[in-house]
């Protein structure tokens, strides 16, 4: 059965959160906890890298649109990475592509290169490390 996993990563301030899988209305609440998590803590950027994401529906837009807002009145920014092109598609169709800071690969010398991930307990899960 697809699911999802979130890898974070830390690298300075900043946090990536590597989405891997499908989010949806099943898988959804994983990731905003894993989301709720990170913007909890004092940091820089949030960066949300979909390149991994084999399926986003309604659900994972509405959620990302959510934690942009939350990210902006704390003084943080969310940055999505693009996902592969059936993922992209729907930012494009949406509009959000042009309301939500987009880009094609994590930030140079941030968290994807600068340390080793581990994942998020999700659903009461114990983490991989």
């Amino acid at each position: 059965m697809p699911g999802l996993k979130v890898e974070t990563r830390n690298g300075g301030r900043d946090v990536l959160l590597a989405v891997q899988g499908e989010v949806d209305m099943a898988t959804a609440p994983d990731l905003d906890t894993a989301l709720e998590r990170v913007l909890a803590r004092d940091g820089g950027s949030l960066i949300v890298d979909l390149r991994d994401v084999s399926f986003l529906d309604s659900t994972g837009l509405a959620l990302l649109v959510r934690h942009d807002r939350n990210a902006a009145t704390g003084g943080r920014h969310l940055i999505v990475v693009k996902g592969p092109p059936h993922v992209q598609q729907l930012f494009e169709l949406t509009g959000l592509s042009k309301h939500l800071a987009m880009v094609d690969k994590p930030p140079q010398g941030g968290p994807a290169q600068n340390s080793e991930p581990h994942t998020l307990p999700l659903a009461g899960k114990p983490a991989n490390r």
